[in-house]
């Protein structure tokens, strides 16, 4: 049976980089006044590096064969006002760090050369508690480690108009 965090992993911004809790280290967000589409009025680019530190630890054939999926939640430190309305983001993720950790040069491992699978499958970007938060689904397969993912949200909003 693989032995992992359990889904769902959410790491904060606001916590910062604490790797055995899970956080968000080089985060920055940049606001750009603009005129449209629409009633866009605000462009917000946030951007980091996220910690989950999702881990299997393979413990047989069965686990190379199963892809598991799970959600990793990314609380950004860009807070919206109760009068801002978020319109539309365009988000991307990479994988920034992947351990594999098998020890191949074990003569007693079975698996000489197991396979591994380490996944963004999808990435949607929402508000949350007044806060951008990035929604990851990754897959995960094998003796593998996602230990940080990078990101960037580019989010269109409607700040209300300063007096």
């Amino acid at each position: 049976m693989a032995d992992f965090p359990p889904f769902p992993i959410t790491v904060d911004a606001l916590t910062g980089g604490d790797p055995h809790t899970g956080g968000v280290e080089s985060h920055r967000f940049l606001e750009i006044p603009i005129s449209g589409p629409g009633s866009a009025n605000t462009l917000v680019t946030i951007t980091g590096v996220a910690i989950p530190n999702a881990d299997i630890e393979s413990s047989g054939a069965d686990d190379l064969k199963n892809l598991i999926h799970g959600d990793i939640f990314i609380k950004t430190d860009y807070q919206l006002k109760e009068s801002d309305q978020f319109l539309q983001a365009a988000t991307y993720a990479s994988l920034a760090s992947i351990t594999f950790d098998d020890n191949e040069g074990d003569p007693t491992n079975p698996f000489p050369a197991p396979a591994f699978t380490a996944a963004v499958d999808s990435i949607e970007t929402t508000v949350f508690d007044n806060r951008i938060q990035v929604h990851l689904v990754v897959g995960i397969q094998g003796d593998t480690t996602i230990n940080r993912i990078s990101y960037q949200a580019n989010v269109l909003l409607k700040k209300a108009e300063q007096t």
